[in-house]
C-alpha cells in the first residue's frame, strides 16, 4: 500500500527543492566572480552594515566563529575585506569592505537582486507579500535561531 505524504510534508519538500534550485542558479552566477554563496553573503552584509563586528556578522550569516574566521581570511587574501580592532573593545574585530570589495559588491549585489527578481516575476506583488508573510510566520514559529 502506497503512503501519501501530508500537505505539510509535501510543502516542506517543495520548499527545500526550490531553495536548492535557487542556490544552484545563484552559485553558477557567482562563479564568474570566483565567489562562493557564503563569500557573497559576507560582501552583501558588509555593504548593508559597514563596520560591523565580526561576531555580529557571524550571527547574521548563521555561521560559527570558526567559519567566519575562515571566510574573512579568504576574502582578506583577495583584498576584499579588512579587519581591525574595535576602538571600543580591543578584544573584538570590526569588519568592513575594502575599496576593491566595495566595487565588487556594488556590481554583484544588484546582479543577484535582479536574478532573484526574475525568479519571482511569475508572482504578483501581492502574492510575493503573501509568500513573504507565510515564510516570516513559519520562521517565527520555529523559534529562535
Amino acid at each position: 500500500m502506497k503512503h501519501e505524504l501530508n500537505l505539510g510534508v509535501r510543502t516542506w519538500l517543495h520548499l527545500n527543492r526550490v531553495r536548492f534550485k535557487v542556490e544552484k542558479h545563484l552559485t553558477k552566477h557567482l562563479e564568474h566572480y570566483d565567489l562562493t554563496p557564503a563569500q557573497f553573503a559576507v560582501l552583501a552584509h558588509l555593504q548593508a552594515f559597514p563596520d560591523i563586528s565580526q561576531q555580529r556578522l557571524a550571527d547574521l550569516l548563521f555561521v560559527t566563529k570558526g567559519n567566519i574566521v575562515g571566510l574573512l581570511n579568504r576574502l582578506e587574501c583577495r583584498d576584499l575585506v579588512q579587519r581591525r580592532s574595535d576602538p571600543e573593545d580591543g578584544r573584538m574585530h570590526v569588519v568592513s569592505l575594502t575599496e576593491r570589495g566595495s566595487a565588487l559588491a556594488a556590481q554583484v549585489v544588484p546582479e543577484q537582486e535582479k536574478l532573484v527578481a526574475e525568479y519571482m516575476a511569475f508572482a504578483t506583488p501581492e502574492d510575493q507579500r503573501d509568500l513573504h508573510q507565510l515564510l516570516f510566520t513559519l520562521n517565527r514559529n520555529l523559534g529562535p535561531d
